[in-house]
This record gives structure tokens, sequence and C-alpha cells, in this order.
């Protein structure tokens, strides 16, 4: 029996008239019948008594009736639930993202979901881009906010951010007297930065931009937590490089600088997935981050 033999049923059950509930359904008379018939006789009991004057239903077609209703009800609530996350409406999205991202793409992006899309489960998990290849393809990940790596080419992916770096000094440095500071002043002074491959990116950047002025990097302290990377430049330990978007983090004693090279390297974002064919949701954010890149680099025109 399928679902579309119990609605025959709730439909004459519902009309109590056979002619009245073939017009309900769209089918003739005799065609109800036949129905009715036939599914009395898989059930192997009768569910409705007729005479000339009427239809009424058995005990049994009453118990029939009752889980019938549900059994249509649930179904109803089935393909509803389907189709909502078909079409992204609801559901879990997991979202991988570097510590940098929380300063715009993330708070940004999640409140521009949440608001088209408020019952949608989200689920925030700082990482750094070195693990969210191996994340996304274990799928404990939707999407990701990374850096652009070279060994996670095999991702589907989306630039929505391209910015300058500044450099981080103590404030009592004498290269914070200066407006733009050339990357060569900063060439011999020790680089506080991030440990391991959290720093990866940061390092195959600044590395080739050194070699070209005949340096190598010179790496004064490894600590992973910004704040604390941001504290040791302001006891006068060295300098660090952040993109222009995380110099809000402010700590006294510490200053930012732009850098004054044309070519000095600059900082991106991507959002990234496994899928050539995005899921509802990885779609859904994939194109508001790419709202917001348009928005960022109007922003910039205009500044």
């Amino acid at each position: 029996m399928d679902i579309q033999q119990i609605r025959v049923v709730i439909s004459l059950a519902e009309h109590l008239h056979f002619a009245n509930a073939a017009r309900a359904l769209g089918i003739s008379q005799p065609a109800l019948s036949q129905k009715i018939q036939r599914i009395e006789d898989e059930i192997g009991t009768s569910l409705f008594v007729r005479t000339q004057r009427q239809v009424a239903l058995t005990e049994a077609g009453r118990a029939f009736l009752a889980d019938a209703q549900e059994v249509v009800s649930r179904f109803e609530t089935m393909l509803n639930h389907t189709r909502s996350v078909a079409k992204g409406v609801i559901g879990r999205l997991r979202i991988g993202f570097v510590e940098n991202a929380s300063f715009h793409i993330i708070p940004q992006a999640t409140a521009l979901l949440r608001s088209t899309r408020p019952s949608v489960h989200l689920e925030l998990h700082e990482m750094i881009s070195a693990e969210m290849p191996d994340a996304l393809a274990r799928k404990s990940i939707d999407v990701a906010v990374m850096r652009p790596l070279l060994d996670a080419q095999a991702l589907e992916s989306r630039l929505v951010l391209t910015e300058p770096y500044c450099v981080a000094l103590a404030a009592n440095h004498p290269l914070a007297t200066l407006d733009q500071v050339p990357l060569r002043e900063l060439c011999p002074l020790p680089f506080i930065i991030a440990g391991g491959p959290k720093a990866q990116y940061l390092k195959d950047q600044f590395r080739p931009a050194f070699s070209r002025l005949g340096f190598n990097l010179k790496v004064g302290q490894e600590v992973n937590q910004l704040p604390a990377i941001i504290a040791l430049v302001a006891s006068g330990l060295g300098y660090t490089m952040l993109p222009r978007s995380a110099t809000g983090l402010t700590i006294p004693g510490v200053v930012y600088r732009p850098l004054a090279d044309q070519e000095a390297p600059r900082a991106q974002l991507v959002v990234a997935w496994c899928e050539k064919a995005a899921p509802p949701l990885v779609d859904a954010f994939v194109r508001i981050c790419t709202q917001l890149k348009i928005a960022t680099a109007s922003d910039e025109d205009a500044g």
C-alpha cells in the first residue's frame, strides 16, 4: 500500500460520500470504488459499510483512519523537511576559518546567512589553513575560509579578500616614526611569528621578498596566539606582519605602519569546498562571501 492509497481512504472517510470523495480526488466514482475495494482486499477487512443511503466507517476503518492521518502528516513533514534542506533553508553548515577571517568575513557572512536562513544551524571552527583540506575531505567541515595553499589546488575555491600587510612595531622603535616602512629596513630585524604550519603562508610570502633584497627571513620568536605576538612586539623583541584588517587589535605600546614597497606581498583569503557542484548551504555561503569581496573592493576603490 502506498501513500496515494492511504489518501484515497482518508478522502472517503472525510466525505462519507463516494461521489464527493471522487470529485475531491479528481477521479471517477467507479474508479474510487475499485480503489477502495482493492485496499480492503489487501488489508483483509472492510473499512466502510456501504448502503444505498450512506457510507460509514467500520470499527477497523476508524482505527485505520487515525493511523493513516498520522502517517500522511509525517509523510508531509518528511517531504517539507527534505525540500527545505534541498533549498538550503534549513540544515547545518560547518565552517572552518583562519584566525584573521574572524575580523571581517566570518562575522559579516554569518550575519547575512542567519538573516536569510534563520533555521540553519552554524558551527564555527577556528583552524589553520594547512588543516582545512583534510577536514573538508573527511567532511568534518563543509566549507573553509582559508589562505590559498599550493597543496589545496584540488579544492574548489573563490578569492574573497586581498589586502595589504602592515608592520606592527613597538611605539618607541625608530621605524615607528615613518609613515611607511620599507621592507629592506625590516629584513635584519627579528620577526615575531606563529610557529609550525600556522606560519607557513606568511613565511612563504615574505621569504622570497626578503631574498630579493639579499636577506633571509630572521625569526626572533615563535608563538601561536596573536595577542601574545603583539605583546612581544610591544616589549621590543621584534616586529610582526599583519593583514590590514587585523590592525584593529590595539595593545598599548604598539603601532601599525603600511609597507612602502609596491611589490610587497598581499594577504589573500579564499572560500573553499570539495564538491564541484556545491551543496545548497555551501553555495549560499560562497555567494555571500563573494558579495562581501565585491563590497570590500568597492570600499577600497572609494578610499
